[in-house]
């Protein structure tokens, strides 16, 4: 009985354990598609930029 009821502990620990890497697996996709989208628009940004000012001297 007392080995049932520690096993059933562990096996809730387990599960918490399972469920936190799992959120904190969640946030860092969130987090890495959050800084792909900066990067982008930044790079965007870059080639405007230069592309305005290679305009702007062949003119």
């Amino acid at each position: 009985m007392q080995y049932e009821f520690m096993n059933k502990q562990d096996n809730a620990a387990a599960r918490r354990r399972r469920r936190m890497k799992r959120r904190i697996n969640e946030g860092l996709a969130v987090l890495g598609i959050f800084i792909l989208c900066i990067l982008t628009v930044w790079l965007l940004f870059q080639i405007g930029t230069y592309v305005a000012e290679v305009r702007m001297g062949l003119m």
